[in-house]
């Protein structure tokens, strides 16, 4: 199969609605497991070997390790949950799996199972 680059031009600029950033995060889906690429507010982008379909809704969850560092504040370690729904806007399909990338229309940060106590940072957040 032959690789096709496309160049950004004015008729093509990239739609992203804000900047990626590298995250290496385990993913839960319904029916198999997965690992983040990147990340922003509004997206991510993950690998997984679950046959998912562009347009779908999609949930699954991101595993944050250690809460205390991605939130920036010196804490104990902590495990949290990033519940996440979203629609699948495109899939790359790859060896051993897809690549996925989906835009994020809701967002829910909850304490882990063994996390000691509820969390003021657990909360429920949408995107526009």
């Amino acid at each position: 199969m032959e690789e096709v680059m496309v160049a950004k031009t004015p008729e093509s600029p990239d739609r992203r609605r804000a900047p990626r950033l590298p995250i290496d995060l385990a993913v839960e889906l319904e029916e198999a497991t997965g690992r983040t690429r990147d990340m922003s507010a509004s997206g991510v982008y993950f690998q997984t070997r679950q046959a998912l379909a562009p347009g779908v809704a999609i949930t699954f969850t991101l595993m944050l390790e250690d809460a205390a560092i991605f939130l920036g504040q010196a804490a104990p370690p902590s495990r949290f949950r990033l519940e996440c729904e979203g629609r699948i806007v495109r899939v790359d399909p790859g060896e051993g799996g897809v690549g996925v990338a989906a835009a994020l229309t809701a967002c829910r940060l909850v304490p882990d199972a063994g996390t000691p106590e509820a969390s003021p940072l657990a909360s429920t957040g949408s995107f526009s």
